[in-house]
């Protein structure tokens, strides 16, 4: 009664014809063209095997990059990183170099653009918004005035009035509220002695030979503004 022997690997069967191979001329007399006969052909099945294993691995390697770019051409943001992505996987489908034509920024491109972009972002919202005249009324009493020119402001300052003004223009289309006054200015007190000039006149004879110029002290609230400055 005959039992089933399990098939040994063939990285095994190779290797064990290919020792008997060897030893030939030893203890082992197996005929030299049958011994290269089932060398062969145990090589030629291996072969096939891994065809059979790189054609599919191809397959989905294939299938992979088809769809890496079926995602980058559908997403929403089309920027030229994404668009490289694409053109770089049909260039390793198809073999074309289109992608080499996509300059992709470099980092510090990018950073710097994001820093220019947040600049922007906080100056338009920081900037007002312009009213129409149409929701003008003169309770609003005398506003800031623009004129819009299709596709951007007339280059020109700000008119202050309201239409109803005899000098009104007449071709401003937005306005703003008038901003409110700053604060006051900060009066500093003049000093009694050089009268705000730093120095003052001493009695005595003069510094210069001619005597034309008088002799000058420096006064103290110099010193004195000096170290409020620097406080």
């Amino acid at each position: 009664m005959s039992q089933d022997v399990a098939t040994p690997p063939a990285w095994m069967e190779i290797e064990a014809l290919a020792a008997a191979r060897v030893i030939y001329y030893g203890n082992l007399a197996i005929p030299h063209e049958r011994m290269a006969q089932a060398l062969a052909s145990t090589q030629i099945r291996v072969t096939a095997s891994m065809q059979y294993a790189v054609a599919h691995e191809c397959k989905e390697l294939r299938d992979a990059l088809e769809h890496i770019e079926r995602t980058a051409k559908a997403s929403y943001s089309q920027t030229r990183r994404i668009r490289w992505i694409e053109l770089r996987a049909r260039g390793a489908l198809d073999g074309t170099d289109e992608w080499r034509t996509v300059h992709l920024p470099s980092n510090r491109d990018a950073a710097s653009e994001r820093v220019r972009l947040k600049h922007r972002i906080r100056e338009l919202e920081a900037a007002p918004v312009a009213r129409p005249i149409a929701e003008y009324h003169e309770d609003y009493g005398n506003v800031l005035w623009f004129a819009w020119d299709t596709d951007d402001w007339l280059g020109e300052p700000a008119w202050i009035g309201q239409p109803l003004d005899s000098d009104w223009p007449g071709y401003h289309t937005h306005w703003l509220p008038h901003p409110p006054f700053p604060a006051p200015v900060k009066q500093e007190e003049v000093c009694s002695i050089c009268n705000g000039a730093g120095m003052y006149v001493i009695d005595g004879p003069t510094s210069e030979a001619d005597g034309h110029h008088p002799n000058l002290e420096q006064c103290d609230c110099r010193a004195e503004r000096a170290a409020e400055h620097h406080a």
